[in-house]
């Protein structure tokens, strides 16, 4: 009786340890707050919440995308015409939009990275939320 306890209380000292590294995990990487006081549904809301952000960064990526691309055809346009009227204060101007739409390009770039990583989370959550369901199902 005595090894059974001692197996019982070994197992569940292994899945308490478990689930205080998943939460370490998604506090790490999904930067959610406070998980270690949030109920199970608290911290579903809190990824959504993080989905929801993340979705409207891809947003205003795409956005900044489009932007990008008239921006970079007005100005293999206007090359050509500057070969005969050179505008150099046009020029420059558009010149300076072009540094500023790259700069924005960059930090575009590390809000996709962690949206790659926030999609990958999102379907390893709906497969643990899908065999948590099936599993109340069975009991």
């Amino acid at each position: 009786m005595n090894i059974q306890l001692k197996q019982l209380d070994e197992a569940n000292q292994a899945w308490q340890q478990y689930q205080q590294n998943q939460l370490v995990l998604l506090h790490d990487r999904l930067k959610l707050n406070d998980v270690d006081n949030l109920s199970f549904e608290d911290i579903v809301q809190q990824i959504e919440n993080r989905f929801n952000d993340l979705n409207n960064q891809l947003i205003e990526l795409e956005n900044v995308k489009s932007k990008i691309f008239s921006f970079h055809t007005n100005q293999y346009y206007l090359f050509y015409r500057v070969e005969t009227n050179v505008d150099v204060d046009r020029l420059q101007k558009q010149t300076n939009e072009l540094q500023d739409v790259d700069t924005q390009t960059e930090d575009n770039e590390k809000y996709q990275s962690q949206e790659v990583c926030f999609f990958n989370y999102k379907n390893i959550f709906r497969i643990i939320l899908f065999i948590d369901s099936k599993s109340k199902h069975c009991s």
